[in-house]
């Protein structure tokens, strides 16, 4: 089956009436693409468009088929243009366009220009491109687009300038990557999906456009089906964290861009509370300044007794940028097949870390944002709504050492507390929290490594499955040609697997790997407190001994039973709140983890089974 007969109004005619059997299928496209034509001149006055105008200017002879054509080109201006043909009132014989997607579900996901008619052009070019086996030639995309009434030569009522639009807006907006084809004369481009439509949509949406444009079912396409199936996302919303508050304060990043070794956030803030000058409001913020943020909450006396959610991890791009330059060096060793999809794998992987990095800069401001205490923060205001830099530096070698000389410092305090001195647990709740936590927290990170050989080896699978794949296309023949679309189908579904499961689990341990050492933090800061109140306590006993400055001691042991019962209160319910959310989430990604394995494991087996029906022959 040909790619343009997959999106075109063919099936649709062939469903028709009897009576367009009297016009040839040419007739009748042309006749349907000057209708949606006259349709969106029209609607641009946006006055009601009449029956009677439409006969006398459009259809003419072709009255007795009117209904047919009504409906034809009311699936083209849906699908196609986004627009719903709606006529105003029962028997009124006139109709508007209306702007909207809504019908078509897999399409609503597409950001970009949502909700415009250019949308639905753009899942009609990633539909062609992608049935056509991920790149077409520019001049078979026009070929089709031709038939719609769309011209890359003429200005287009709704489009523009449609040469553009393609080949310079969607290439800049990066849903479309647009290559030259070496040895073409008049020069030719082939189009294949860009970065931003692999990150918007996915190949099973795609499918299902083009299988509801064609009224057949997506698996009316088995290789696609099957790749589709493979390639499918899991979709998570950020990171795998349970968050629990109300919505007066809403804070996501609604962008990122990265630049060199710096990537830039756009923080996007709704929140009705006082604090804030406006209801909503946007930042652009770096990573050093989620740093900053983060150290003033732990540097903050006021929430010693608070989990600090842990900081974001620097973005490191360095490895995928390094595999890409190497790959771009040239290896005379690979083919340019072989090439071409390490490469795809290789900038999959760099958008996939991508990905990562925001969603943890953004669970990092989301648990801010939903803790009743740390979202009144001065600085974190400042942080979501002061529009200028921060102007916030990188830590230096010496302040990064300093850092690791505190915690060494921390440990050996914490040793000498409960070793050295004997101070006592005075609470079975904490003794049994602090014996947990650090068995938890090194069966967590025994856990992870585990876990990232598992990905690991689920990736090199994968790649493995590259070098395969080109030695039997270059065989040439029938046969190992399936054998080829096997090994590459399977080499997604493995890479499918390992993002899976780096996802779903790696991920989810090494965030709790972090948040349980914050929880470690916690304790040992509770634990300096008791110190304190004893020592204060011991203080106060030599004071009256002597009879020597017995008041300031009094002040001083007050204050150190203050803070102490008020950091035992706090700790206690945010270590249940630890322990709820701990549980949430892992029950929640264990459980997905486990659907989508199921679901790798379905469509291996489909997978494995067309092919054999394939290499045997059979219908």
């Amino acid at each position: 089956m040909d790619t343009a007969g997959a999106l075109s109004t063919s099936s649709s005619l062939a469903q028709a009436t009897p009576a367009l059997e009297l016009w040839t299928q040419k007739q009748l496209e042309l006749k349907v693409a000057e209708l949606v034509q006259f349709l969106l001149i029209k609607d641009q006055r946006k006055i009601p468009i009449k029956r009677r105008g439409i006969l006398k200017h459009v259809i003419r002879d072709y009255k007795d088929i009117f209904p047919d054509l009504l409906k034809l080109a009311a699936e083209q201006l849906h699908y196609v243009f986004g627009y719903k043909l709606v006529e105003l009132e029962p028997k009124s014989n006139s109709y508007i366009l209306i702007n909207t997607l809504e019908p078509v579900e897999e399409d609503a996901e597409l950001r970009g220009d949502q909700g415009t008619p250019t949308t639905g052009l753009l899942m009609i070019i990633l539909g062609l491109i992608f049935m056509n086996g991920h790149s077409i030639p520019e001049t078979e995309v026009w070929y089709f687009l031709r038939r719609l009434g769309v011209y890359p030569t003429k200005k287009h009522s709704v489009f523009g300038d449609p040469k553009k639009l393609i080949t310079e807006d969607f290439v800049r907006q990066r849903y479309l990557e647009s290559r030259r084809i070496p040895h073409t004369e008049p020069a030719d481009c082939e189009l294949q999906w860009g970065p931003r439509a692999n990150l918007e949509t996915s190949k099973m949406k795609v499918l299902k456009f083009v299988a509801k444009v064609h009224n057949q079912d997506p698996k009316d396409w088995p290789t696609q089906y099957c790749e589709a199936l493979a390639d499918e996302p899991s979709r998570p919303s950020s990171m795998p964290v349970d968050l629990q508050g109300d919505s007066s304060l809403q804070v996501e990043i609604s962008d990122a861009v990265s630049e060199r070794d710096k990537v830039k956030f756009t923080v996007q803030t709704k929140s009705g509370l006082p604090q804030f000058a406006q209801p909503e409001f946007s930042v652009v913020r770096q990573h050093e300044e989620f740093i900053w943020l983060h150290d003033t909450y732990v540097e903050n006396e006021e929430y010693a007794g608070l989990i600090i959610p842990p900081a974001p991890p620097k973005p490191d791009f360095e490895a995928s940028r390094e595999k890409l330059q190497k790959l771009g060096e040239g290896d005379s060793s690979i083919t340019r097949e072989e090439f071409a999809k390490m490469k795809q794998e290789l900038e999959a992987e760099y958008l996939a870390i991508f990905k990562k990095t925001v969603a943890m800069h953004e669970v990092f401001l989301q648990r801010l944002a939903a803790h009743p205490t740390l979202r009144q923060d001065h600085n974190f205001s400042v942080f979501l709504e002061y529009s200028q830099d921060l102007s916030v530096r990188e830590k230096n070698r010496k302040e990064v050492l300093g850092g690791f000389l505190r915690s060494i410092v921390r440990s050996a305090d914490e040793v000498l507390i409960t070793g050295i001195s004997g101070l006592k647990e005075v609470d079975d709740f904490f003794e049994h929290e602090r014996t947990f936590l650090v068995e938890y927290h090194t069966r967590i990170r025994d856990t992870c490594q585990r876990a990232d050989r598992v990905m690991h080896s689920h990736k090199c699978l994968a790649d493995d499955y590259i070098p395969i794949s080109a030695a039997l296309s270059s065989l040439g023949t029938r046969e190992v040609s399936q054998l080829k679309s096997l090994t590459f189908l399977t080499q997604k579904l493995e890479g499918r697997v390992a993002s899976d499961e780096d996802l779903k689990l790696s991920d989810m341990l090494r965030y709790y790997m972090r948040d349980s050492q914050a929880a470690k933090e916690l304790l040992y800061r509770r634990l300096r407190a008791l110190a304190d109140y004893e020592n204060a306590n011991k203080a106060l006993d030599k004071a009256r001994t002597r009879n020597r400055e017995v008041r300031p001691a009094e002040s001083h042991q007050q204050l150190c039973c203050q803070r102490f019962e008020r950091l035992s209160d706090s700790a206690k319910q945010e270590l249940m709140n630890f322990k709820s959310r701990r549980v949430s989430s892992f029950r929640k990604n264990l459980i997905e983890l486990a659907e989508l394995e199921l679901k790798h494991a379905k469509a291996s087996t489909l997978l494995l089974r067309n092919t054999l029906v394939a290499l045997k022959g059979e219908p």
